[in-house]
């Protein structure tokens, strides 16, 4: 029997919104007013690329994960968060500008017919999420699978995503879910000469220097 584990880095969870103190009259003379709580808002943009199995390796368990993690992940990173300040008189609104990105990776041929597959982001979580219920697990190989190819091409996405911000600050988590072991033979697909040949801790490397949060999400066996 299989059960789903999940193996990530923490994603920021939702801070709780407290109200501030409303003003105060005593029963003596005079009036006390409790400190005033400054509330401030800004808006953040946060790219979130999640790398699928989209091998018959993961076709039994896709639905489960979907349910118990990615819808959850995907309704968490777009609430706002509230943060206060040191003084405790200070309050920040914070809300995300969420933009998500994909990519599937199978076997490479002739297993699969395709070896990654790329969406670039999107803000529309609607579309977004159709598309992950669409992916239909299948093929590939029997225990080793693509999976570098599909994390190189969530590196080029974020790539290009950034120079379309020009510098502006950029939250960035990338989510794997996979329940195959990576072949560790290099990335061939890639279509950035950088990244040519680059095997799993070469990516995680550059994931980190990237500031891109990396967290995995894979069933195991009892």
């Amino acid at each position: 029997m299989s059960t789903i584990t999940a193996n990530s880095t923490p994603i920021p969870a939702n801070a709780n919104i407290i109200n501030a103190p409303a003003s105060h009259v005593s029963p003596q003379s005079g009036q006390h007013n409790s400190p005033q709580v400054h509330v401030s808002h800004q808006r953040k943009e946060v790219a979130v690329i999640f790398v699928i199995d989209g091998t018959a390796r993961m076709q039994p368990h896709f639905q489960v994960i979907y349910e118990a993690y990615i819808d959850p992940i995907i309704k968490q990173l777009r609430s706002p968060v509230i943060s206060e300040g040191e003084d405790g008189q200070t309050k920040t609104k914070i809300t995300p500008v969420l933009k998500y990105g994909l990519t599937i990776f199978g076997d490479y041929e002739p297993l699969s017919t395709n070896t990654v597959d790329r969406k670039y982001f999107t803000s529309d979580s609607i579309m977004f999420q159709d598309i992950l219920k669409s992916i239909s697990c299948k093929k590939g190989g029997i225990i080793k699978n693509a999976v570098e190819e599909g994390l190189v091409a969530a590196l080029e996405l974020f790539d290009e995503y950034r120079e379309e911000l020009d510098g502006k600050e950029l939250i960035q988590h990338c989510i794997l879910i996979s329940n195959s072991i990576p072949h560790q033979i290099g990335a061939r697909c890639n279509l950035l000469d950088k990244y040519s040949g680059m095997k799993l801790d070469d990516i995680a490397r550059a994931m980190n220097q990237a500031n891109i949060k990396l967290s995995l999400i894979s069933p195991v066996k009892d």
